[in-house]
């Protein structure tokens, strides 16, 4: 499910959307697993690490961070202290993955455009400094029944991240935003077997549309953007000044008529009539 999520080269964000119903978990063991090779740290919100790290079958390796007991006393300065130590140290040639399970946990203490503005700061860390080349991977939990003003936050998520994983029943739909302006999406059946294990993952039929590019967009409750059967309309609207099949022959110049309506009140005496001009 996540081949080419994986084969991003630029630092990006991934969002995956869950409910307590359709969990979300599985794949980010199957992002660990994927890349075994890669520095990888967990953020615990939700779970004690010990558990999780039991659930995720994670090795040694990898490094978990405990926020699990004392959240409420937690300062988002203290995380995004402890995210600028790991980037700092991180080696030069490994791919660096930071997650984050869940970030609606951490929404509930946090604002979401610090929120935000800690993740920004995570994935542009490396950019245009000299002798720093590995990739930054942010992929964070994101439970849709236990975040405030569900339809906003998730939007504005959505808009944020470059990946976007929707988890349902037994669906599982991927979509990333390429850099041609395109949105490709695809979806995955799974199924699991009486021990909870995913047993079973078939992928669907591939669709992609395209999109108008977004990214320098203000985040806005309008719609801002134009679906690909709106900008073919668009293009096939003529305009008054272009040549048409009708006008091509035409080669005097312009010209205005006006032809009073009959309700017209025209008035021909001077509306200034009274006025006292010298």
């Amino acid at each position: 499910m996540l081949t080419d999520i994986n084969s991003i080269k630029q630092n990006h964000i991934l969002g995956i959307q869950d409910n307590v119903g359709c969990p979300g978990l599985f794949l980010i063991e199957e992002l660990i697993g994927s890349n075994s090779s890669s520095n990888i740290h967990i953020f615990c919100f939700d779970h004690y690490y010990l558990e999780l790290q039991k659930e995720l079958n994670a090795n040694s390796m990898i490094h978990f961070h405990d926020f699990f007991p004392d959240l409420l006393e937690t300062k988002s300065l203290d995380i995004e202290k402890i995210i600028s130590l790991i980037v700092a140290n991180n080696e030069s040639s490994k791919k660096l993955i930071i997650i984050i399970d869940s970030l609606s946990t951490l929404l509930l203490e946090e604002k979401l455009d610090e929120v935000l503005r800690i993740l920004e700061q995570i994935i542009v860390y490396n950019e245009n400094k000299d002798g720093i080349n590995f990739q930054i991977q942010v992929a964070t939990i994101i439970h849709e029944d236990t975040i405030q003003d569900t339809d906003y936050t998730l939007k504005h998520l959505k808009h944020f991240c470059k990946a976007w994983i929707h988890v349902g029943q037994n669906i599982v739909t991927v979509s990333i935003k390429k850099s041609s302006g395109k949105l490709s999406i695809q979806s995955y059946e799974y199924k699991y077997d009486e021990s909870n294990k995913l047993i079973q993952k078939k992928k669907k039929k591939v669709h992609k549309e395209k999109i108008v590019k977004t990214e320098d967009l203000p985040l806005s409750t309008f719609k801002l953007t134009l679906s690909e059967n709106e900008v073919e309309e668009r293009k096939a609207v003529k305009l008054p000044y272009e040549k048409t099949e009708f006008n091509k022959d035409i080669t005097e110049g312009g010209q205005i008529f006006y032809e009073p309506d009959e309700y017209d009140d025209w008035d021909e005496e001077d509306p200034d009539n009274d006025l006292e001009f010298t």
